[in-house]
């Protein structure tokens, strides 16, 4: 008669990928926190030893409430926030508990594919928003049998929720060029890494297409003081900045620098909401509580075996036309 497995353990784990029990958690619980070569040993590991943390036997977390993570880059783009707000709306009245993790920009490091989540094995679900997975990582969720959505990055093998923010780069072109404008200079905060397109690529790609269409010129460029002098010198006449605190802080340098707004400059933003309301900001607003409230439909149906375990869902964006935006000054 075969010998039964040892039950896998935190400690099994660590010494299969030969590292620290501490290292372990933290590759599990703040995958930020460690480098993707550890977190890719440890999920190799983990997944050997068909380990699942939390797992208490029985589904769900709580008085048989069942449990959902969502796990977004929070603290670097608030947009996110407003993604929860849908998610919350939709899960709040449905005996589902709701845990949140912070997770790190992808923006800001050259290694951001995701190897391992902060996923215990408690979890029902979960939905990841912002942050890029790698294969190894899709396929890992796969086996594990834990339902999944993606919101706001693109995959092949799991659900996903998309703003069509290639069409959002499209109409912010079009406008454009109605108005009159020939040279544009799109701004962005830099992503370190072009292992993955983010959604700033995406709208770059939809822009460009007009632009080259129309045969006018585009110019990207990341966020540095001085933006706006080095736009004027070169000839362009207006900054599309890849979401709307960003448009802020260009225009802010407008006011500095005592540039006018739209006469000498047109500024347009990305997102939409509070902020581009309050500085009549012309935008491209993202429908991002339905973003977030789709992705959570689409966990339930999953759950509840009422949705195809792979669906990729677009929704659409809109021009918001403000006042900083207008024809190209005279020359």
């Amino acid at each position: 008669m075969p010998t039964p497995r040892a039950r896998a353990t935190i400690y099994s784990v660590a010494a299969r990928a030969g590292v620290s029990i501490s290292t372990v958690s933290l590759a599990i619980n703040h995958p930020q926190r460690v480098s993707a070569q550890t977190r890719r040993r440890v999920a190799e590991a983990s997944e050997a030893e068909g380990y699942r943390p939390g797992r208490s036997g029985a589904t769900g977390g709580r008085s048989g409430l069942r449990t959902v993570a969502v796990a977004a880059p929070f603290s670097s783009w608030p947009s996110y926030y407003r993604r929860l707000d849908g998610i919350l709306e939709r899960l709040r009245n449905g005996g589902i508990e709701v845990l949140v993790h912070d997770l790190p920009s992808s923006n800001d490091t050259p290694a951001p594919l995701l190897d391992a989540l902060p996923v215990r094995g408690d979890l029902d679900g979960v939905i990841i928003m912002g942050s890029p997975l790698s294969e190894a990582a899709e396929s890992s969720i796969l086996r594990s049998g834990i339902p999944a959505v993606l919101v706001d990055t693109l995959s092949e093998q799991l659900p996903t929720v998309t703003a069509d923010d290639h069409r959002g780069g499209v109409l912010l072109g079009e406008h454009l060029l109605e108005l009159g404008h020939r040279h544009l200079v799109f701004v962005h905060d830099g992503q370190a890494s072009t292992d993955y397109v983010s959604a700033g690529m995406r709208r770059v790609e939809g822009l460009q297409q007009v632009i080259d269409a129309a045969g006018a010129r585009v110019d990207a460029t990341a966020d540095a003081p001085g933006l706006v002098q080095r736009a004027l010198d070169a000839g362009a006449t207006a900054i599309l900045a890849n979401h709307d605190a960003l448009a802020a802080r260009v225009l802010r340098e407008c006011a500095d620098s005592g540039v006018a707004v739209p006469h000498q400059l047109s500024v347009t933003g990305y997102d939409g909401g509070a902020l581009a309301g309050a500085l009549d900001l012309t935008t491209v607003e993202q429908p991002l509580a339905a973003t977030g409230a789709t992705a959570a439909d689409l966990l339930i149906g999953v759950l509840d075996g009422t949705t195809p375990a792979v669906r990729a869902i677009t929704l659409e964006c809109s021009l918001v036309v403000g006042g900083t935006t207008g024809a190209p000054a005279a020359d």
